[in-house]
């Protein structure tokens, strides 16, 4: 019951919300409660473009401290995507690209 709601948000005004925001881990507080739902009526996918989707919301950061090919390679050989940074030089993220979209069924097809 939303009325008690001692402060902060329930999670259906969270998620319902429309507007683009940006809410991370440390931003929700999860209460325990009962569900009326099976787990099977849970949907992961995710929009992350307007013609790409993922069904399972795995993706690494655009940082130059995460993710570089090697990361993004793990990340699509397990259903993610990674995010290639752009803290180098535009030749430097043209490589890592190339890198990880040579990748083909476990070998560097072009080292």
């Amino acid at each position: 019951d939303e009325s008690e709601l001692v402060d902060g948000y329930s999670a259906a005004e969270i998620f319902s919300n429309s507007e683009c925001q940006g809410i991370t881990f440390d931003d929700l507080i999860v209460l325990p409660d009962s569900i009326d739902f099976g787990v099977g009526e849970v949907e992961l996918n995710t929009k992350v473009t307007r013609n790409y989707s993922l069904n399972y919301p795995l993706c690494s950061t655009p940082m130059d401290t995460v993710t570089e090919s090697e990361m993004a390679i793990c990340m699509a050989l397990n259903g993610g995507i990674g995010f290639i940074h752009s803290n180098c030089t535009e030749e430097d993220q043209i490589a890592m690209v190339e890198k990880v979209k040579s990748y083909e069924n476990g070998f560097i097809m072009q080292p």
